[in-house]
């Protein structure tokens, strides 16, 4: 019986970048330069994301730990998970 999972090395690339994964690495590297966490609206109005979608994508990297939140502040910075992956890669030569 053949298998009916399709072999990774058989799908086609993407055409293009996906939006959600361009707008979250956006959203990283703009609050990595910021010396302050910020509102929301000071991260999705500069970088020209729709501000319900950037809340979702922020709510995910906040779940991943690679961003975090101030609730009271209603601020957002990078989580220690950052730290995480920095450290891999430096082990990994990157």
């Amino acid at each position: 019986m053949p298998d009916s999972q399709p072999i990774l090395s058989q799908l086609n690339p993407p055409a293009g970048p996906v939006g959600a994964v361009t707008n979250a690495a956006r959203i990283l590297g703009h609050l990595g330069a910021a010396q302050t966490p910020l509102r929301l609206t000071q991260i999705s109005r500069p970088l020209g994301i729709n501000t319900s979608t950037c809340l979702n994508i922020l709510r995910t990297l906040v779940a991943d730990v690679v961003v975090r939140i101030d609730g009271a502040a209603k601020t957002y910075g990078l989580g220690r998970r950052i730290v995480e992956l920095a450290r891999d890669a430096l082990n990994h030569g990157e």
